[in-house]
């Protein structure tokens, strides 16, 4: 029988990513993310609120677990709603949308990049990039020469 983590090691585990991943929100570097956003369009701002907001909620869910007490719990989640989410343009959402014609967002944005042509006949982002690769931002066109091999290969191999 596999044993079990104790729920209050998975939530400092979940803190100290969340952690993380502030700090490198504050660095600022690597490759721009606007292209690929398709949340917040690349404003790291709003995504360093939704890590405070998070860390809230957690702490949140530790306010009767062994070893946890009310208010120290509460006041980190006070702590970290300082700098969390104020307002509903600080949502996380995915904006859909929707009408008679459209797809499914995810199905165009993921799937028809991995699968072109599989699925109703839809070209995709791969071979709109083997046609003109210009047409696609770098950061695409990089993660498309990288992944389609390799879901090619892994479904040839479960075809078999």
């Amino acid at each position: 029988m596999p044993a079990y983590d104790k729920q209050s090691s998975i939530y400092d585990s979940v803190q100290a990513l969340l952690d993380r991943g502030i700090v490198d929100i504050g660095k600022n570097a690597g490759l721009p993310v606007a292209a690929d956003d398709y949340f917040y369009g690349g404003k790291m701002a709003n995504w360093k609120k939704l890590a405070y907001s998070l860390k809230a909620r957690y702490y949140m869910h530790l306010i009767k677990a062994p070893g946890h007490d009310a208010v120290t719990q509460s006041n980190l989640a006070l702590t970290a709603l300082q700098s969390g989410m104020t307002s509903t343009a600080d949502e996380w959402k995915f904006v859909y949308p929707g009408g008679a014609t459209s797809q499914n967002a995810w199905y165009t944005i993921m799937l028809a990049a991995f699968h072109p042509g599989r699925f109703f006949g839809h070209r995709g982002y791969a071979e709109d990039a083997q046609r003109s690769p210009s047409a696609l931002p770098e950061s695409r066109r990089r993660r498309i020469r990288v992944s389609i091999p390799a879901v090619r290969s892994v479904l040839r191999r479960s075809v078999r």
